[in-house]
Protein backbone atom coordinates (compact mmCIF):
# COMPACT_ATOMS: atom_id res chain seq x y z
CA UNK A 1 0.00 0.00 0.00
CA UNK A 2 1.12 3.26 -0.92
CA UNK A 3 0.38 6.19 1.41
CA UNK A 4 -0.20 9.45 -0.22
CA UNK A 5 1.15 12.38 1.48
CA UNK A 6 -0.67 15.59 1.29
CA UNK A 7 1.14 18.79 1.09
CA UNK A 8 -0.25 21.56 3.20
CA UNK A 9 -0.10 24.87 1.48
CA UNK A 10 -0.13 28.04 3.48
CA UNK A 11 -0.89 30.04 0.43
CA UNK A 12 -4.27 28.66 -0.36
CA UNK A 13 -7.08 31.09 -0.05
CA UNK A 14 -10.35 30.09 1.44
CA UNK A 15 -13.24 31.76 -0.26
CA UNK A 16 -15.14 31.92 3.01
CA UNK A 17 -12.35 33.64 4.97
CA UNK A 18 -12.79 37.34 5.98
CA UNK A 19 -14.77 39.51 8.33
CA UNK A 20 -18.48 39.66 8.66
CA UNK A 21 -20.34 42.95 8.55
CA UNK A 22 -21.02 42.77 12.29
CA UNK A 23 -17.32 42.28 13.02
CA UNK A 24 -16.41 45.29 10.87
CA UNK A 25 -19.04 47.48 12.55
CA UNK A 26 -17.81 46.38 15.98
CA UNK A 27 -14.17 47.14 15.05
CA UNK A 28 -15.14 50.59 13.72
CA UNK A 29 -17.10 51.26 16.93
CA UNK A 30 -14.12 50.31 19.12
CA UNK A 31 -11.70 52.42 17.07
CA UNK A 32 -14.01 55.45 17.10
CA UNK A 33 -14.54 55.11 20.88
CA UNK A 34 -10.78 55.06 21.44
CA UNK A 35 -10.32 58.10 19.17
CA UNK A 36 -13.12 59.95 20.96
CA UNK A 37 -11.53 59.34 24.36
CA UNK A 38 -8.14 60.43 23.06
CA UNK A 39 -9.63 63.61 21.57
CA UNK A 40 -11.32 64.45 24.90
CA UNK A 41 -7.99 64.10 26.69
CA UNK A 42 -6.32 66.31 24.08
CA UNK A 43 -9.05 68.98 24.37
CA UNK A 44 -8.70 68.96 28.17
CA UNK A 45 -4.94 69.42 27.88
CA UNK A 46 -5.32 72.32 25.44
CA UNK A 47 -7.83 74.02 27.77
CA UNK A 48 -5.52 73.50 30.76
CA UNK A 49 -2.61 75.01 28.82
CA UNK A 50 -4.74 78.02 27.84
CA UNK A 51 -5.85 78.48 31.47
CA UNK A 52 -2.28 78.37 32.75
CA UNK A 53 -1.07 80.73 30.02
CA UNK A 54 -3.69 83.36 30.86
CA UNK A 55 -2.98 83.06 34.59
CA UNK A 56 0.74 83.36 33.94
CA UNK A 57 0.16 86.47 31.82
CA UNK A 58 -1.97 88.08 34.57
CA UNK A 59 0.60 87.11 37.19
CA UNK A 60 3.42 88.49 35.05
CA UNK A 61 1.62 91.81 34.54
CA UNK A 62 0.97 92.12 38.28
CA UNK A 63 4.57 91.19 39.11
CA UNK A 64 5.92 93.71 36.60
CA UNK A 65 3.70 96.45 38.05
CA UNK A 66 4.72 95.54 41.60
CA UNK A 67 8.41 95.63 40.60
CA UNK A 68 8.04 99.02 38.92
CA UNK A 69 6.17 100.49 41.88
CA UNK A 70 8.69 99.01 44.31
CA UNK A 71 11.58 100.39 42.26
CA UNK A 72 10.07 103.88 42.34
CA UNK A 73 9.21 103.81 46.05
CA UNK A 74 12.48 102.31 47.29
CA UNK A 75 14.37 105.40 46.17
CA UNK A 76 11.91 108.00 47.41
CA UNK A 77 12.57 110.34 50.31
CA UNK A 78 9.90 111.80 52.56
CA UNK A 79 10.19 115.15 50.80
CA UNK A 80 9.58 113.40 47.45
CA UNK A 81 6.09 112.21 48.40
CA UNK A 82 3.63 114.75 46.97
CA UNK A 83 0.28 113.22 47.97
CA UNK A 84 -1.10 109.94 49.29
CA UNK A 85 -4.44 108.21 49.47
CA UNK A 86 -5.55 104.61 49.86
CA UNK A 87 -5.69 104.02 46.10
CA UNK A 88 -2.83 106.13 44.82
CA UNK A 89 0.37 108.00 45.47
CA UNK A 90 2.18 110.91 43.81
CA UNK A 91 5.94 111.13 44.13
CA UNK A 92 9.01 112.67 42.56
CA UNK A 93 11.02 109.67 41.30
CA UNK A 94 14.80 109.21 41.40
CA UNK A 95 15.10 110.98 38.02
CA UNK A 96 13.24 114.07 39.27
CA UNK A 97 10.03 113.30 37.36
CA UNK A 98 6.58 113.70 38.92
CA UNK A 99 4.96 110.27 38.97
CA UNK A 100 1.42 109.41 39.98
CA UNK A 101 0.12 105.89 40.50
CA UNK A 102 -3.66 105.86 40.41
CA UNK A 103 -6.66 103.74 39.52
CA UNK A 104 -8.58 104.69 36.38
CA UNK A 105 -12.04 103.33 35.55
CA UNK A 106 -12.74 102.83 31.87
CA UNK A 107 -15.91 101.12 30.68
CA UNK A 108 -16.42 99.45 34.05
CA UNK A 109 -12.89 98.03 34.17
CA UNK A 110 -10.27 99.30 36.59
CA UNK A 111 -6.64 99.69 35.59
CA UNK A 112 -3.59 100.93 37.47
CA UNK A 113 -1.79 103.76 35.72
CA UNK A 114 1.64 105.25 36.24
CA UNK A 115 1.10 108.70 34.81
CA UNK A 116 -0.42 108.06 31.38
CA UNK A 117 0.95 104.48 31.11
CA UNK A 118 -1.33 101.56 31.92
CA UNK A 119 0.62 99.34 34.29
CA UNK A 120 -1.99 96.72 35.26
CA UNK A 121 -5.19 96.04 33.32
CA UNK A 122 -8.17 94.15 34.80
CA UNK A 123 -7.49 95.37 38.32
CA UNK A 124 -9.90 94.04 40.94
CA UNK A 125 -8.41 95.91 43.89
CA UNK A 126 -5.45 98.09 44.75
CA UNK A 127 -4.68 99.36 48.23
CA UNK A 128 -1.83 101.36 49.67
CA UNK A 129 -1.24 101.29 53.40
CA UNK A 130 0.99 103.80 55.14
CA UNK A 131 2.75 103.17 58.46
CA UNK A 132 4.96 105.22 60.73
CA UNK A 133 8.35 104.19 62.16
CA UNK A 134 6.67 102.20 64.97
CA UNK A 135 4.46 100.29 62.52
CA UNK A 136 1.28 102.19 63.40
CA UNK A 137 -1.19 102.67 60.58
CA UNK A 138 -1.50 106.24 59.29
CA UNK A 139 -4.53 107.86 57.77
CA UNK A 140 -4.14 107.90 53.99
CA UNK A 141 -4.20 111.66 53.55
CA UNK A 142 -1.66 114.37 52.84
CA UNK A 143 -1.38 115.38 56.53
CA UNK A 144 0.41 112.05 57.23
CA UNK A 145 3.13 112.35 54.57
CA UNK A 146 5.86 113.50 56.98
CA UNK A 147 5.37 110.38 59.16
CA UNK A 148 5.34 107.73 56.40
CA UNK A 149 8.12 105.18 56.89
CA UNK A 150 6.60 102.01 55.37
CA UNK A 151 4.27 101.61 52.45
CA UNK A 152 2.22 98.44 52.08
CA UNK A 153 0.93 97.52 48.65
CA UNK A 154 -1.80 94.97 47.93
CA UNK A 155 -3.20 94.38 44.47
CA UNK A 156 -5.52 91.83 42.95
CA UNK A 157 -5.81 91.46 39.21
CA UNK A 158 -7.94 89.07 37.19
CA UNK A 159 -6.96 87.00 34.20
CA UNK A 160 -9.10 87.33 31.11
CA UNK A 161 -12.16 85.08 30.68
CA UNK A 162 -12.54 84.13 34.37
CA UNK A 163 -9.29 82.24 34.90
CA UNK A 164 -9.24 83.47 38.48
CA UNK A 165 -7.47 86.22 40.35
CA UNK A 166 -3.85 86.90 41.14
CA UNK A 167 -3.13 88.64 44.43
CA UNK A 168 0.20 90.20 45.35
CA UNK A 169 1.28 92.10 48.42
CA UNK A 170 4.49 93.64 49.70
CA UNK A 171 5.72 96.19 52.19
CA UNK A 172 8.29 98.75 51.12
CA UNK A 173 10.66 100.57 53.42
CA UNK A 174 12.30 103.23 51.26
CA UNK A 175 16.07 103.29 51.67
CA UNK A 176 16.21 106.89 52.82
CA UNK A 177 13.72 106.15 55.60
CA UNK A 178 16.05 103.74 57.41
CA UNK A 179 19.29 105.67 57.25
CA UNK A 180 20.75 104.68 53.87
CA UNK A 181 21.81 108.02 52.45
CA UNK A 182 22.98 108.48 48.89
CA UNK A 183 21.56 105.11 47.81
CA UNK A 184 21.99 104.69 44.07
Amino acid sequence: MHIRQRRISFFKFNKKAGFTLIELIFAIFLASSALFMASEILVDQVQAFEFVSKRRHASGAARQAMDRLTHDLLRVETADIQSINENGISIVDSEGQNVTYEIVNQNGTQSLYRGSDEVVPNLESFELEYRDEDGNMLSPDDSSIANVRRIGIRMTTSATANEGSVEMATTIVPRSFIGYQNYQ
